[in-house]
């Protein structure tokens, strides 16, 4: 059988990822992955340490307004998919239009969010919501970016890359935040353009 066969020969090996014809993209997509941890599971972890800390001057956080905020910005998060997939398909557009397009937006709404105490949940949410999109298509283009014989390899070993990072990612932002509130916000701006940049 002719298409058995082929399916006996499409089993890539990890190794081929790191070999000169792919390295470059393997290393992009490596550090593509572990930005958008960071600016997204990174970035979650500390959003409510955020408000209690912006929030500091008042005799006492509103907890409650804490638990709505989360809410809203995880309902707002839900179009992602939505807007993502239709967006992937225009063709002037491709998958690393909607990519760079959507972490530009990241980058800029997420520094203002600290800025504004009142507006922190509209801009943080705009803000999530942008890294939704440009992660989501990012996790679909990895599968179009090697070829099939690598593609299960590589989508494994990369989201493989991305959950350690999502792992890695929460540890370095409440490490940074002690520092100050702000720097994990400036950090994940400037990650953005390099993500756009890599993108690009």
């Amino acid at each position: 059988n002719i298409t058995t066969q082929a399916n006996d020969n499409t089993v890539g090996d990890i190794k081929e990822l790191f070999q000169k014809k792919y390295l470059l993209s393997t290393i992009l997509c490596i550090s593509l992955f572990f930005i958008a941890a960071c600016t997204y599971y990174g970035l979650y972890t500390i959003s409510t340490l955020t408000v209690q800390e912006m929030n500091a001057t008042e005799e006492e956080v509103d907890n409650k307004r804490i638990v709505k905020s989360q809410i809203t910005i995880a309902c707002v998060c839900l179009f992602a998919y939505v807007i993502g997939g239709l967006m992937a398909e225009i063709p002037q557009l491709g998958r690393k239009g909607v990519i760079w397009i959507w972490a530009l937006l990241n980058a800029i709404f997420i520094v203002p969010a600290t800025y504004f105490p009142k507006l922190y949940t509209l801009f943080f949410a705009i803000a999530m919501l942008s890294n939704n999109i440009w992660v989501n298509v990012l996790i679909t283009y990895i599968v179009e970016i090697f070829p099939t014989k690598l593609r299960d390899t590589s989508s494994g070993f990369l989201l493989m890359t991305f959950r350690v990072s999502c792992f890695i990612s929460q540890f370095l932002y409440l490490g940074l935040f002690e520092v100050h509130f702000r720097v994990v916000y400036y950090l994940s701006c400037v990650m953005l353009v390099i993500a756009i940049v890599l993108t690009l």
